[in-house]
């Protein structure tokens, strides 16, 4: 019950604001015990940061509830032992018409889960060497069924700082997936959440580089793991990369470099080229010449700039809060604008709010059907090279 409770509403950040000013204030009333006065004047301090804290907090909307900031990672989360058992549970299930006519007959014992599941996932750099923490993978009902399909994949990216839970934590994409699949017969894409800079502070742009090999790693050892694990649609036609803050700008970067490998791709409040504190010689290896020149090969706006006339690539949505920076508003309105006149599939879009998880929440929502009309849904044969 207690770990619904709201901490980003006002009612709660008015009651630590209330409380860390009586703490204040009766720590220093002469008709309060001593002991206790002592008692107040120390945790005073300690009450007035944890409500600095909440604000902040409040203000990206990244801990929404008391049990996420206890630990709860996602509404759908399993732990390994009850995925495995839900997994051999599957093997139970029989065929039964084909999905999209009717839910799948299941054998005595069996029933076909009403939600999606969350599981933590190691996905080793096996090609990149990159030194990833552990991810973890949405599967929708449909995944349970038998036959298991092949079904298409959505990689989604987290910010910095930040970590692969944030798109469940506060993101809540299980639960947006859990809402399409609830209409769709229980079929919704798997939806992977891989780390993309190996540490909560620590900043890749998912570029090759000084920080690591994190393109090599998100685009080809990220999708043999999921391939080779839970049997999805390897084809590129079948992917899409998405992200929020630098995740967007990543996603970006990996559709354009990778136009074989992701249909399409979502630029969730990022921005249009790859940048860090300490400029692009703190990513890329060489003298100032060899930096810029490998930087360019990573810069979506130079890509788009020689995108080869007619060539296909991948659809690009661009969206962010109406509040937020109205320099990287108009940046990604003219991104957008390129993207249109090279001959991609591009879109705007404005949520309202500002750069934060209630943002990229409804951002997420919003462009998901639109994800998925772009993706190929059919079985495909096994492949576990990551390529097209």
């Amino acid at each position: 019950m207690f770990e619904q409770v709201s901490i980003v509403s006002a009612p709660f950040l008015g009651c630590l604001i209330a409380t860390a000013a009586g703490a204040l204030v009766l720590g220093w009333i002469r008709w309060v015990p001593r002991w206790p006065r002592y008692g107040l004047r120390l945790v005073a301090p300690l009450l007035a940061l944890t409500t600095v804290a909440a604000f902040i907090n409040a203000h990206y909307d990244y801990f929404p509830t008391l049990g996420m900031l206890l630990g709860r990672t996602a509404a759908d989360q399993v732990s390994a032992a009850r995925f495995h058992e839900l997994e051999r549970g599957a093997a139970r299930l029989t065929p039964g018409l084909v999905a999209g006519r009717s839910a799948r007959k299941v054998a005595a014992g069996a029933r076909r889960l009403d939600h999606g599941v969350v599981v933590s996932f190691a996905m080793p750099g096996t090609q990149s060497g990159f030194k990833a923490r552990t991810g973890q993978v949405f599967l929708p009902p449909a995944w349970f069924d038998s036959p298991r399909p092949h079904l298409p994949v959505v990689e989604l990216l987290h910010g910095i700082p930040g970590s692969p839970p944030d798109w469940t934590r506060a993101g809540e994409a299980d639960l947006t997936a859990d809402a399409y699949a609830a209409t769709h017969h229980g079929r919704a894409p798997i939806i992977v959440m891989p780390d993309v800079n190996g540490g909560w502070w620590r900043d890749t742009e998912c570029v090759n580089g000084r920080r690591g090999n994190a393109d090599t790693y998100l685009t080809y050892d990220v999708r043999a793991a999921v391939v080779r694990r839970f049997g999805a649609n390897p084809s590129g036609r079948a992917w899409a990369v998405g992200g929020l803050s630098e995740g967007g700008t990543c996603a970006l970067i990996l559709a354009l470099r990778h136009p074989a490998l992701f249909a399409a791709a979502c630029d969730f409040s990022g921005d249009e080229y790859p940048s860090t504190s300490g400029g692009p010689s703190r990513l890329f290896f060489g003298t100032p010449e060899e930096v810029a020149a490998t930087e360019a090969t990573f810069d979506p706006r130079f890509i788009l700039a020689h995108w080869p006339k007619g060539e296909p690539g991948p659809a690009l949505w661009f969206s962010l809060g109406s509040s937020d920076s109205s320099s990287r508003t108009a940046r990604l309105m003219t991104m957008q604008s390129v993207a249109a006149r090279d001959g991609l599939d591009a879109v705007f879009h404005l949520t309202s709010g500002r750069h934060n998880f209630r943002v990229w929440r409804a951002s997420f929502a919003e462009a998901l059907p639109w994800i998925l009309a772009h993706l190929r849904w059919e079985p495909s044969p096994p492949d576990s090279t990551g390529r097209a």
